[in-house]
């Protein structure tokens, strides 16, 4: 049984898998903050991200309209911007790294990037909220991961 506790294992974990479990996974970390957003075109992203028979067309279809979304959002996260409007530009960014090919992804991949997004994300709504419990979004995603793990039969251990 896989366990995930720290943010060491949690990437050594990520940098393990290969691409599409990478892709699989990253699209189940942009699942758990769509209800964070108010753009219901991102759960269509997530849809095919997790999807584990995506065509490549799709994944690139969902990519191009991952872009322009965050594009579009990012429009919103001015000086004036609320916490809710930078939630909506971080779920972007995570359902977009989970669809983004991997010879385009920022450093770390497309599973990190989908995870680090998410946890902005979710700290932009809890300081909306006055929420100071971030270190349970970093808790659910090793487990997320742990449990992925587990499905797949990989074998890494902390």
């Amino acid at each position: 049984m896989h366990r995930i506790t720290n943010d060491k294992a949690f990437r050594e974990a990520i940098d393990a898998l290969d691409p599409r479990q990478a892709r699989l996974l990253a699209g189940r970390l942009a699942e758990t903050v769509l209800p964070l957003s108010s753009d219901r075109r991102l759960n269509s992203i997530a849809r095919v991200a997790s999807d584990p028979d995506a065509t490549a067309e799709d994944l690139r279809n969902a990519w191009k309209a991952g872009k322009a979304i965050s594009i579009e959002l990012s429009a919103r996260c001015g000086a004036e911007g609320e916490w809710s409007d930078q939630a909506d530009y971080f779920v972007a960014r995570a359902a977009t790294a989970a669809v983004t090919p991997a010879e385009a992804s920022k450093p770390g991949g497309p599973a990190w990037q989908a995870a680090m997004n998410a946890r902005m994300a979710q700290t932009c709504e809890q300081l909306d909220a006055s929420d100071t419990q971030i270190g349970e979004v970093r808790e659910r995603q090793y487990r997320i991961l742990a449990e992925f793990l587990n499905q797949e039969g990989t074998s890494h251990h902390e």
